[in-house]
């Protein structure tokens, strides 16, 4: 091993040269070595084949002839096979012995095959195609675990082709999928915290919805104590921070725009107050006199001052912030806002007439007669809730609160439709 590694002749690598991450291994040397010198690696290579039946055949092959495989021109195909699958192999198996010692004594072998084979075509089309599929798929798996996450993008781009693609999606797919097996897979606490901090990365990749999904489904595993997964509190947060930065939670409110929430809690406040009033004020009328003239003028007053209440407050956002999500995250919603406000006029009015028994019981004017053949026990609460919230809504709609751009075209509509509910 000595003459290995302090070999100066020129057609042999030397390694001090080498600029390697971490401890100098043997594996690295001897990698060198036989790439350098294809025949002394040969008496090697047909003692692995005749102990290919032993489990620990295929680490041996990966540890010291991973780059000889893509270095070194073999021209059968059924040997290039036999050899690619025993490295894809042999590769998972002690990318899974640095999971579970929580160590990183293979990088050298996930470097190489990542940045000199996966993103290299030349090297990488030298295996068979199904070869190919499986490198892809290993490399998926342990990207986030060797701190390569910089090269996704870069990854997604060299993926092979796949067979299933119109079943399992795109290549950021099929990344997914294989990240959130792995992420199910994973035992060992701290290499977890690594997956769950590095995972944030995924942010802004298009998926399909089963992909997002399952992987939300992953992740909200492991913010539950107990079985099946048993997490730590710390794996917990983890993946509540996890969950929170790549599916964020639309009535998240960010703490620049706790001024304007104030605003609205104290519009609402005042306008249950103002309910309450109105009711007691009814109450006081009820007692004074016998006849009740339910006209639609003081609930119509109070809706008039509910709703610029609540466009004054959700007006008032922030200097420099928003409280509402981003324009261009967001298709535009100019006819479903008007669609809504239609529907929330029909339902305040269909509400409003259904309080009482019949229609009679909304005239402005009643004569003692009707008053007398109509007793209707009337809902004076109900009624006045049902209009505030609808006029809180209504403001919302409004000032475009749900459409991320300014309302200005159709706003005559929409102010021609408001005043004809009154």
């Amino acid at each position: 091993m000595a003459d290995v590694i302090f070999n100066k002749e020129e057609d042999v690598i030397s390694p001090e040269n080498d600029v390697i991450d971490g401890p100098l291994c043997f594996y690295d040397v001897l990698a060198d070595y036989f790439v350098h010198v294809p025949e002394s690696g040969k008496p090697v290579l047909d003692l692995i084949v005749q102990l290919w039946s032993q489990s620990f055949a295929s680490h041996i092959f990966s540890l010291l002839f991973h780059k000889w495989m893509f270095e070194v021109h073999l021209d059968n195909p059924e040997v290039l096979l036999r050899y690619s699958s025993a490295l894809v192999q042999g590769a998972t198996n002690v990318f899974w012995i640095d999971i579970q010692t929580n160590t990183k004594r293979f990088r050298s072998i996930f470097r190489y095959l990542l940045d000199d084979v996966a993103l290299h075509h030349s090297r990488l089309n030298k295996i068979p195609l199904q070869a190919q599929r499986d490198m892809y798929l290993l490399l998926s798996r342990f990207i986030l675990f060797y701190n390569s996450a910089g090269k996704i993008d870069s990854f997604l781009k060299q993926c092979p082709v796949f067979q299933t693609a119109f079943l399992v999606g795109s290549p950021a797919d099929i990344f997914v999928n294989e990240l959130t097996d792995q992420l199910q897979k994973l035992k060992v606490e701290p290499v977890l915290l690594h997956y769950l901090s590095e995972v944030k990365v995924l942010q802004g990749i298009e998926l399909r919805m089963t992909t997002s999904t399952r992987l939300k489904t992953c992740l909200y595993g492991f913010t539950s104590p107990g079985g099946p997964m048993y997490p730590t509190r710390a794996v917990r947060h983890a993946a509540w921070e996890a969950l929170d930065f790549l599916f964020p939670i639309s009535w998240a409110i960010p703490s620049a725009s706790h001024k304007s929430v104030l605003q609205v809690a104290l519009s609402m406040v005042l306008a249950i107050l103002l309910l309450e009033l109105c009711g007691f004020v009814h109450s006081c009328y009820l007692l004074l006199l016998t006849e009740v003239n339910g006209g639609l003028l003081s609930p119509g007053l109070m809706g008039l001052y509910v709703v610029f209440l609540c466009w004054c407050a959700i007006r008032s956002e922030p200097e420099g912030d928003q409280c509402i999500r981003k324009a261009g995250t967001v298709p535009e919603t100019d006819w479903l806002n008007i669609i809504s406000f239609v529907i929330g006029i029909l339902a305040i009015v269909f509400a409003t007439f259904s309080t009482g028994i019949d229609s009679k019981s909304f005239q402005l004017k009643k004569s003692e007669k009707a008053t007398e053949e109509n007793d209707v026990p009337y809902g004076y609460g109900f009624f006045h809730f049902v209009f505030a919230v609808g006029a809180m809504y209504f403001a919302m709609l409004l000032v475009g609160w749900n459409s991320h751009h300014s309302m200005k075209k159709y706003g005559s509509i929409l102010y021609m439709l408001w005043a004809s509910s009154y």
